[in-house]
């Protein structure tokens, strides 16, 4: 495993000392831009807090303007076929001249044994609780 010493090792073999020097140099002169900025930029937000909401609220608010023109369609037929389809047209004709026609399909199950049944409770074995016929096993 290398050290940060041992790197500035294999780079004095590799680069002229000259240079790296420079480069020790621009990165300390990096480091005080940076502090420098994030100060000055920590001092100008701790000052004008108003301002510092406001550019973040208006262009949020502006991004969320156009959801009170949003229109959710939920109708299947209007989702999945074209105005113009033929498939549309005679859906539109049955409903016309018969009425509409709902395709909704539905299953009920019921238990043969339709009676009531106690257990016990999990959380206080003292207590008995009244279960009904579709949680029977």
């Amino acid at each position: 495993m290398y050290t940060s010493e041992d790197v500035d090792d294999i780079a004095v073999d590799i680069v002229p000392r000259s240079t790296k020097e420079s480069v020790k140099f621009s990165r300390v002169q990096l480091e005080d831009y940076i502090i420098n900025y994030c100060s000055k930029y920590g001092n100008f937000v701790a000052r004008h807090p108003l301002i510092i909401f406001l550019l973040g609220l208006i262009p949020s608010l502006i991004a969320s303007s156009g959801i009170g023109m949003i229109r959710l369609t939920t109708d299947p037929v209007e989702l999945w076929s074209s105005p113009g389809s033929d498939a549309r047209e005679q859906k539109e004709f049955f409903d016309n001249n018969f009425g509409p026609f709902y395709r909704t399909e539905q299953i009920i199950i019921v238990p043969k044994d339709q009676t009531f049944w106690e257990r016990e409770d999990s959380s206080n074995f003292l207590k008995k609780v009244r279960i009904g016929p579709v949680f029977r096993k």
